[in-house]
């Protein structure tokens, strides 16, 4: 009884006058928390797996992660089973499927031209949209493979980026929900608030300096600094596909992942934060990614 007027024993069911104290609304902001958190588990013991077993196994979970991403992409534009969406499909087969092997730069090079080739035979609404899928997808897939790929540490530079994006998520989910208060951007995500997005950002960046003091690397502050960029790109990866999903019209990008929606609503911080971990790793180490995102390992 959102009025205020006093309900009377006709408005309940049983013939009992309903209660009249303030609705309690904290059940509400964590609902299907359980699933979301059963969700995220699993998939977190997947990806860990994956990425400390290697090769073959992370590229393959990332081609299968690209795959799916690319199946929602197309879902998405109306391009499903039509030859623009079975090209961006290859085009990021091949992609990964390059980087895999050691070719992350020619797996850049492939993006950009399957970009190209898709903006120049597309047709109708969302044409320049559906194109850019080649390199939405296929530089973060290049970027996940090209990190973890490296000898010396790479899978344990490629979990920083990992762990700092899992805290960000959490911490800005719980932060906004406990604290609520001002809208960080409501024309494009409603749900999102000023104190989720401070609340990441301090989760996100003491997450990575407590791995990164765990994992032995020098210096924290170093390391401090490149975990608030990829909390920071986390969130704008977040608020990118939330953009995209409002100008076309969707809640999810699919139900792949009960409690989360499609795996693009699911990844899309991770998109953010890795391509910064790349371009971080080409402009210190280029040759060593490893050290450049966990610097001063002593094992």
């Amino acid at each position: 009884h959102s009025s205020g007027l006093m309900a009377t024993p006709m408005d309940a069911k049983d013939g009992r006058a309903p209660p009249t104290g303030p609705v309690r609304e904290m059940p509400s902001r964590f609902a299907n928390l359980g699933v979301r958190l059963a969700s995220a588990l699993a998939m977190a013991v997947v990806a860990l797996g994956a990425l400390f077993l290697g090769f073959p196994f992370w590229p393959l979970l990332v081609l299968a992660i690209v795959m799916g991403t690319a199946w929602e992409w197309n879902r998405m534009l109306s391009r499903s089973g039509s030859v623009e969406g079975s090209a961006l499909i290859a085009g990021l087969a091949a992609v990964t499927a390059l980087a895999a092997f050691g070719q992350a730069a020619i797996a850049v090079i492939v993006s950009v031209v399957g970009f190209v080739v898709l903006l120049a035979v597309g047709k109708g609404l969302g044409r320049k949209t559906h194109a850019s899928g080649m390199l939405y997808f296929g530089w973060p897939s290049t970027a996940l493979i090209w990190i973890a790929a490296d000898p010396l540490n790479g899978a344990l530079a490629m979990l920083l980026v990992m762990v700092v994006v899992w805290v960000t998520d959490s911490a800005a989910f719980f932060a906004g929900r406990v604290i609520g208060g001002p809208k960080l951007w409501p024309s494009v995500s409603p749900n999102k608030t000023w104190a989720g997005s401070i609340g990441g950002l301090l989760g996100g960046v003491a997450a990575g300096v407590i791995y990164a003091a765990i994992a032995g690397a020098a210096p924290l502050a170093g390391v401090g600094l490149l975990s608030l960029g990829l909390s920071l790109a986390c969130q704008a990866g977040d608020l990118l596909e939330s953009g995209i999903k409002r100008r076309f019209d969707i809640k999810d990008t699919s139900g792949l992942i009960p409690g989360h929606g499609g795996l693009m609503d699911r990844l899309d911080g991770l998109i953010g934060a890795v391509l910064v971990a790349a371009l971080v790793a080409l402009a210190v180490s280029p040759g060593a990614p490893a050290e450049a995102i966990l610097p001063g390992l002593t094992r």
